[in-house]
């Protein structure tokens, strides 16, 4: 009985330590994950960007503890099968049922690592969709900014309000003019990346259709995509609006005119009605003298006044046709003016059915008119002491490189060549240069601040080697050499300005340049040709390698051996290498490495040269005495003629070139010195 009881022990102390071992390797995996979850939360406290390179190490951490936690549930039902199977423990006896609940935990264990997993996983889409949105509240932060310079402007009058001039654009109004074109050109910019990242949700969804994350991530993408292109309509009509102020202003600088030319007419008439009134009633006073004058002298009376009556007649019907010439002429006048007036408005109002072509219009304008508008917008900030950002002045800058400020959307609207395109550019090379540091900081701590670093372009200044005369290579690309496009596009500029193209992806090109300034998001111009005459485009160091001119210190990545054909370059490792020999294989030690290393620098005709200078020294009696080795000769008389006839020796003789080779390079192929006794 005792002797069962002890066995019984046994059994569950075995599994108890079968418990315990895994459980230590357990606990240290959790220490690990404790301390990357450390690391997340300071660089969240430092609000610098997270790197998902943290949450890779999460997922090998877990997938490391899953692994040991199926090991330690397969060891403990070993375990407990043996002990039942040999009678050590009773079946649904009390061990019993602590073991068996001890495996249940683990598997629940297992479980909740599946979760973690996918936790893990989800925190670093949640990473990609949070640094996205960041990414876009650039843009809608310039957007707002835009938007306060549009009400900051429109303070002022946007069009001339009175005057010959009425209806002509102000300085204000073509900046407000050119400030909706830039907001639209946002808004379609940032509808562009709405529309990429749903695609990436859509390609998501066919391995995993009913994913509710996914599917509400897509929605909510999709309302904002049709939010920015509803905005981008809305500074189009605003555009249209302000055009349509303008011309009405006009249309009513028109009628000012019309209106004051009727008023003239109206003056006209009256002064001709005036000037009637008055020969009538001079007229009837010089008919009453007349009739006066007759009564004194009765003379043919009857004859004369009948010719009166005629004369009469005949003056009122001449005054009956000028007026009516007259009001004719009034007539015409007043319908040639609303004639005009129609046919002003028509032709003003006729821009407005055709919209894409005033849209084009207006970009145009604003293209033309962009110094002047950044005038505007600077003193209208400077008038109420506000600073513009840089992302505005970078969209308003005659400086920018580029021809054009805005252009209208079409399908391949990210390649246009224009400074907004430029900022949406820059914005993307900022979070790529934000990401790799980021993920450079990530992999130093990760691996314990020691090679670390995931960023190829970090790190190639100050490794490198000096440079010297010996083409030796310094470490780093430089204008000339010759290296490997081998991945992403190149762009415009050097501050990353919409890709230019992919074109000699994975062939040899050039580096033509090199912009050396802080702001230069791509550093290396690239060409096919060494002397630039055609030219490719701008580059991170990440996007090339390789080094011709060889180097003792080689930067982390990709480089491009054998430029100059297969066979021209050799490679040092820095770190030891695991293979199997062939029988008589040699191996040099650091030393002779070296050596090799030095060897191949020194030119070979200079190292004879030396080899001879420093064995030949002269007396005062010129007897001149030559050491090679153990060999003296004695009273040479003309040294230098005597090694210029062994210097001819040894480029000539080819037993004497072999015996140079037995006790040089042939030493270094790790045969022996003796080989020399078998020249012959």
């Amino acid at each position: 009985m005792e002797l069962n009881e002890e066995l019984s022990k046994l059994a569950q102390q075995k599994f108890e330590n079968i418990e315990s071992e895994f459980n230590n390797r357990l606990d240290l995996i959790k220490s690990q994950q404790d301390e990357l979850d450390s690391l997340i939360k300071l660089t969240e406290t430092k609000g610098h960007m997270t790197s998902s390179l943290y949450y890779a190490e999460l997922i090998k951490a877990e997938e490391n503890s899953m692994n040991e936690l199926v090991n330690k549930r397969n060891e403990l039902t070993k375990s407990l099968n043996e002990a039942v199977s040999s009678g050590r423990i009773e079946e649904y006896s009390e061990a019993w049922y602590e073991m068996k609940g001890a495996i249940y935990d683990v598997n629940n264990a297992i479980v909740e690592s599946e979760n973690s997993l996918q936790e893990f996983q989800n925190a670093i889409r949640q990473l990609e969709w949070d640094n996205f949105d960041y990414k876009n509240d650039f843009i809608s932060n310039t957007l707002d900014e835009g938007k306060f310079l549009i009400d900051l402007l429109s303070k002022k009058d946007l069009f001339v309000q009175k005057g010959d001039h009425k209806g002509k654009i102000t300085n204000e109004g073509q900046a407000v003019l050119g400030q909706h074109g830039v907001n639209y050109n946002l808004e379609m910019g940032k509808a562009d990346a709405y529309g990429k990242e749903i695609e990436k949700i859509n390609q998501s969804l066919q391995s995993d259709p009913y994913n509710k994350d996914l599917i509400k991530r897509r929605n909510e993408l999709l309302e904002l995509q049709q939010e920015s292109i509803l905005n981008a309509e809305e500074e189009k009509e605003a555009m249209i609006d302000l055009v349509r102020e303008g011309i009405k202003l006009q249309i009513e600088a028109m009628q000012d005119l019309i209106d004051k030319k009727n008023e003239a007419l109206d003056k006209e008439k009256e002064l001709y009605d005036y000037q009637k009134s008055i020969e009538e009633k001079s007229k009837r006073v010089k008919d009453i003298e007349k009739q006066l004058s007759a009564v004194q002298g009765d003379d043919s009376e009857e004859n004369r006044k009948n010719i009166q009556e005629l004369k009469q007649q005949l003056q009122e019907a001449k005054d009956d046709l000028s007026d009516a010439e007259y009001d004719k002429w009034l007539s015409d006048q007043s319908e040639l003016m609303d004639q005009m007036m129609e046919r002003y408005d028509e032709v003003m109002n006729s821009r407005f059915d055709d919209t894409d072509a005033l849209i084009s219009d207006l970009i145009d304008n604003t293209n033309a008119n962009s110094d002047s508008i950044n005038d505007t917008i600077n003193s209208a900030t400077q008038d109420v002491g506000y600073n513009i950002t840089e992302g505005m002045k970078e969209i308003w800058s005659t400086e920018s490189g580029v021809g054009a400020v805005i252009s209208n959307y079409s399908n391949d609207f990210k390649t246009h060549s224009t400074s907004v395109q430029k900022y949406l550019a820059s914005i993307e090379s900022y979070f790529t240069e934000m990401k790799k540091k980021a993920d450079a900081e990530a992999n130093k701590k990760v691996n314990g601040g020691g090679n670390g670093g995931s960023s190829s372009s970090g790190n190639s200044g100050s490794n490198s080697s000096k440079p010297s005369n010996s083409k030796q290579g310094n470490g780093k690309p430089d204008i000339g050499d010759a290296v490997t496009f081998t991945n992403g596009q190149y762009y415009y500029d050097s501050q990353g300005t919409s890709p230019a193209g992919s074109q000699m992806m994975g062939q040899t090109v050039y580096i033509t340049n090199v912009n050396t300034r802080s702001w230069a998001t791509k550093p290396y111009h690239i060409a096919r040709d060494k002397n630039g005459s055609r030219p490719l485009g701008w580059v991170t160091l990440s996007q090339i390698s390789g080094y011709k001119d060889g180097t003792k210190n080689a930067t982390k990545g990709w480089h491009l051996m054998d430029e100059e054909g297969i066979g021209t370059e050799a490679i040092v490792t820095k770190h030891g290498v695991l293979r199997q020999f062939d029988s008589g294989e040699s191996v040099f030690n650091k030393v002779q490495v070296q050596n090799l290393h030095d060897w191949g620098m020194i030119n070979p005709m200079k190292a004879m040269d030396y080899s001879f200078a420093k064995n030949v020294s002269a007396n005062r009696n010129n007897n001149v005495s030559i050491d090679i080795g153990d060999v003296v000769l004695q009273g040479v008389q003309r040294p230098e003629e005597f090694a210029n006839s062994l210097m001819h020796v040894m480029k000539t003789d080819k037993r004497v070139q072999k015996g140079v080779q037995a006790i040089t390079t042939d030493l270094l192929d790790g045969k022996s010195v003796l080989g020399i006794n078998h020249i012959r």
